[in-house]
Formats: structure tokens, C-alpha cells, sequence
């Protein structure tokens, strides 16, 4: 995330036009891939994740290389490769959620407790 923000700042002299609102884009970005690093459970993990994703699409359409055209393809493609790996994420997190409640229903079970105690 550092790395990423520093790389940015190196390369923000270029950008003429809202530079405000660059910045803080960059700000939210940095947050969300400092907070799916520094996150200790899943949730936010997939949150973080997430919130870094709207950004990244935002500043690859306004101030990426090449022409407008150009850069709303790049924007879209990341943003869809992105939001793949986000959604695969989140499949995994509810499959691994759905096997711990049935075992966790197993060992209640087991233990003569009703399971919905």
C-alpha cells in the first residue's frame, strides 16, 4: 500500500486537473489496501478489498495514460478482473462459513444439545 502511494505521489506532478480530488481518491485507495493488509479477520479483508477497488477505476479513467477511450477500456478490465477476484473471495468466505456451521451443528448434536440453542 506504501509502495503504491509513494509511486502516486512520484508521479502526481503530471496531473493539472483536479488535483484535490486526486488526492483524495489516492487517500481512500491507500486506506483500502492498508486495511485488507493490516485486517484480522475476513470481513474486513473482503471490505478493504472492495473499498480500494471504486478508486483505483476512478483515477485509471481520469488521469491514466493514453487516450479517454483507451483508458475506460483499462479501467473497465481492471475493475472487472478485480471484482472477480473480490467475488471469488467471497464465495470461499461463505463456503468456509457454511462448513463451520454444520460442523459446529455435528458437534452440538453429538454432545446431546438441541442446535438451535
Amino acid at each position: 500500500g506504501a509502495v503504491v502511494a509513494l509511486a502516486a505521489t512520484c508521479l502526481s506532478s503530471e496531473i493539472q486537473t483536479r488535483e484535490k480530488e486526486f488526492y483524495v481518491l489516492l487517500l481512500i485507495m491507500t486506506g483500502g489496501i492498508l486495511g485488507a493488509f493490516s485486517s484480522l479477520d475476513l470481513f474486513f479483508f473482503y471490505f478493504f478489498h472492495e473499498l480500494a477497488l471504486i478508486p483505483t477505476f476512478i483515477m485509471i479513467a481520469l488521469w491514466g495514460q493514453g487516450e479517454k477511450e483507451d483508458r475506460m477500456a483499462v479501467a473497465w478490465k481492471t475493475t472487472i478482473y478485480l471484482a472477480v477476484g473480490g467475488f471469488v473471495l467471497l464465495l470461499g468466505i461463505g463456503i468456509m462459513v457454511t462448513i463451520e456451521l454444520a460442523k459446529l451443528v455435528l458437534r452440538r448434536r453429538r454432545a446431546g444439545e438441541p442446535a438451535h440453542a
